[in-house]
């Protein structure tokens, strides 16, 4: 699932990179059915990935374990694979979080009306889908990068993948994984209001312990030189 996780990851920061670079062709491209065709795609080449590889195993080998089954180039390709589109994608969405605040820190300086407030949402918008993905991206760059640094260490020395202490160092990243799966749903929880609203509705003391949103307050200025009486002649 980490293969899917990947490339999901990557769908979302090219998305992101097409809105902010090319929001005219983003707006075109936005939609349920390209989501749709992203999520096929997104797996197929997960399912490609892992196909590729276990076509490749070696029936001769006395040994099932899936590491010293497949070939060493097999850890390289999957190796290569992953810790590029991990340095990828923590570097595009920092980069992108990075821009979404100079965008806001600019416009708070210079707001001066109707057209500024749109500009500011729009940021604000960008950074909070930034620190979205940031929170999804590095838990799964900590998490997973250890798994792929093994493969390229099994891939330079074939030798140790065959000693006892690399399967204890598999099955450890490998349990790594797993804790970065049962993160996802408490960081999207933690991130993202609509999943926070259906909590609510399924949990009835969460909705209990919500505080209310405060009450918008209307100041209205009155100007004192159009209010001003005109003294009387008589």
């Amino acid at each position: 699932m980490n293969v899917v996780t990947l490339y999901t990851l990557i769908y979302m920061t090219v998305e992101r990179l097409i809105a902010v670079g090319a929001p005219f062709l983003h707006v075109r491209l936005d939609g349920r059915t390209f989501t749709a065709v992203a999520l096929v795609c997104v797996w197929v080449a997960a399912i490609a990935t892992l196909v590729s590889g276990m076509h490749r195993i070696s029936t001769h080998i006395d040994v099932c374990i899936y590491h010293i089954l497949v070939p060493r180039t097999t850890h390289l390709l999957n190796a290569s694979l992953a810790l590029l589109s991990i340095a990828f994608i923590v570097t595009a969405n920092f980069g992108l979080y990075a821009r979404a605040r100079r965008e806001i820190i600019l416009i708070g300086r210079t707001l001066v009306g109707t057209t500024d407030n749109s500009r500011k949402r729009m940021a604000d918008m960008a950074e909070k889908a930034a620190s979205t993905t940031l929170a999804v991206v590095l838990p799964f760059a900590t998490l997973n990068t250890p798994l792929y640094v093994l493969m390229l260490v099994f891939y330079s020395s074939p030798e140790f993948m065959y000693s006892c202490r690399s399967v204890e160092l598999l099955t450890a990243f490998s349990t790594l994984l797993v804790v970065n799966s049962l993160c996802n749903p408490a960081i999207y929880a933690w991130k993202l209001q609509p999943v926070q609203a259906e909590l609510r509705k399924m949990v009835p003391w969460l909705a209990k312990r919500t505080t209310p949103l405060p009450k918008t307050t209307v100041v209205t200025f009155v100007d004192p030189v159009a209010d001003t009486t005109l003294p009387s002649l008589n």
